[in-house]
């Protein structure tokens, strides 16, 4: 511990450091590290000590609760400014102000308003923010982010919509990119099971022409649907869905809405474009 403390300080004083700013388990570091600061005959610089964070268990954050490191949270599809503004958050506030720019940041923040509590971990808060980011954030830089991730999946989006649109039409729908990705999926990759329940609600007969008018208006495969969509007797609706003439215009978005569940919508509501 003394080495510690004595190579430390040379550190901050061959850096030039003016503000050490850290986690409250190190206030028993400091008196120690001030007198050598003062023996050294070196500026001190100012001393701030934040509570720890936790997990919801109330224990200290540990890779036991999940992921601990920036570039996992990365990894998992959260974005930048997400990040930043949840961890402003976390043990600090203003007022009741949720959402932060960076601009917002460097104006509103003060070290005299952190929080002396310990502050907990709320995945849910930080997916919340995210969501928020997403369906905020620019169309060309998610649709660049959406096909990286797509890419990293090994899926091949050239037999598909734009990716431009896809991320349009599903940014509300998405915490994350991973999940966006999820999401996109059955877009550029055919599905081999359906919920049986959800294709007796969604997919009857009504449903048909409207099915027949997604497979005319652009490729996506069409074997789960074909599998999930067929008439009274149970017989697959395969060579309709390939075959059948492209109705003269577009159906109603709200017909569209009612009639079918959401892989057919939105697959229609692309193409209909």
């Amino acid at each position: 511990m003394p080495t510690y403390n004595f190579a430390v300080v040379v550190d901050d004083i061959d850096m030039e450091i003016t503000h050490v700013i850290r986690g409250d388990d190190h206030v028993n570091n400091t008196p120690r590290q001030v007198n050598i600061f003062r023996a050294l005959g070196a500026p001190l610089p100012l001393f701030a000590h934040v509570p720890m964070i936790v997990g919801q268990d109330g224990q200290r954050l540990s890779k036991r609760h999940g992921a601990v490191s920036v570039l996992e949270y990365r990894n998992q599809g959260f974005l930048p400014e997400a990040m930043r503004n949840y961890l402003l958050r976390l043990g600090w506030s203003h007022g009741d102000q949720e959402i932060f720019s960076t601009e917002e940041m460097i104006e509103f923040f003060d070290l005299a308003d952190v929080n002396r509590a310990a502050s907990a971990f709320d995945l849910d808060k930080l997916k919340w923010l995210n969501q928020h980011y997403i369906k905020e954030a620019d169309a060309t830089r998610l649709a660049s982010l959406l096909a990286d991730a797509l890419e990293m999946r090994g899926v091949d989006t050239s037999a598909g919509p734009p990716v431009e649109q896809v991320a349009e039409a599903l940014r509300e729908r998405a915490q994350t990119i991973e999940e966006l990705v999820d999401k996109s999926l059955y877009f550029y990759k055919d599905f081999e099971s359906y919920d049986e329940g959800a294709a007796k609600k969604h997919l009857r007969p009504v449903a048909q022409d409207l099915l027949v008018d997604v497979r005319a208006q652009g490729p996506a495969p069409a074997t789960g649907l074909a599998l999930a969509c067929s008439d009274s007797s149970g017989r697959s609706g395969r060579s309709d869905l390939r075959q059948g003439p492209a109705p003269s215009r577009p159906y109603p978005a709200k017909l569209h809405r009612r009639t079918l569940g959401s892989i057919a919508r939105d697959r229609y509501l692309l193409y209909a474009e």
